[in-house]
């Protein structure tokens, strides 16, 4: 199109969100900057922008007309960074979200690795998965460190089969690890330590607290706690986030 810039686009994962999946962000800069024969460069924005993501700005809510590819969509500006308000790709989906605790941060981590991985797309993945927050002990139902895991499917009946299948192979797996959760309530349930118990072959002891029932399950570092069950919910996976910079380094750090 005449008059609008050639763009390099950069897609990255982030981190979900409660109620949100598989947020894509495209970082878009113009191409003749990345050549080194862009003219005077802009003033950066990466700042005023790294702070409006963040929410640690005050919104002060305009709707100027904001040219995006030749198109004009109405938007909004905040602390400075204009949003475009155009289309995002978004599907209806259901959620779990997990406390998962471990003995200190190195083996929270590892356990994590093995939890999320290979699941940044519904549409090839079986689920799509990340941290949604990292939890201090006093906020863990064990008093450790903790992190709260968003587990995103397209129905209950798929998710029943994905989160047991990867909780007992990469969560009971690593050592110290413990599974609460992280809903109080939801539309339905699915199982989790109901299915995984049969690992204990025999020796597994059910707990019941607080109304929640748990599985004690025998492993070789001790025993993995589990819950029993795993609320529901409704949420949106698939967002997309479009981030237009000066230069590449000013893009990667408003990430």
């Amino acid at each position: 199109m005449q008059g609008v810039p050639r763009k390099a686009v950069y897609r990255f994962k982030i981190s979900t969100a409660p109620a949100r999946a598989g947020l894509s962000m495209i970082i878009l800069m113009n191409h003749s900057a990345l050549a080194g024969t862009a003219g005077p460069t802009p003033p950066r924005a990466d700042e005023s922008l790294h702070s409006a993501l963040a929410g640690t700005a005050g919104p002060t809510p305009q709707t100027p007309c904001i040219e995006s590819f030749g198109r004009h969509h109405v938007g909004v500006e905040i602390n400075g960074t204009q949003i475009d308000d155009t289309f995002a790709e978004a599907f209806r989906m259901r959620y779990v979200r997990l406390i998962v605790t471990a003995h200190d941060e190195h083996w929270l981590d590892a356990a994590l690795r093995e939890f999320c991985g290979y699941s940044s797309s519904i549409i090839s993945c079986d689920s799509e998965i990340g941290p949604a927050e990292r939890l201090a002990a006093e906020a863990t139902p064990d008093g450790r460190s903790g992190v709260a895991v968003m587990v995103f499917g397209f129905s209950a009946e798929r998710l029943a089969e994905v989160v047991p299948n990867r909780a007992g192979q990469c969560l009971m797996t690593c050592p110290t690890t413990a599974v609460y959760d992280g809903l109080d309530g939801g539309e339905e349930k699915i199982p989790l330590g109901k299915h995984i118990r049969f690992f204990g072959d025999g020796f597994q002891k059910s707990k019941q607290v607080g109304g929640r029932r748990f599985w004690r399950i025998p492993v070789m570092d001790g025993e993995f706690l589990i819950a029993d069950t795993l609320f529901v919910e409704k949420g949106v996976g698939g967002g997309n986030m479009i981030l237009q910079a000066v230069d590449q380094q000013s893009a990667l750090d408003a990430v």
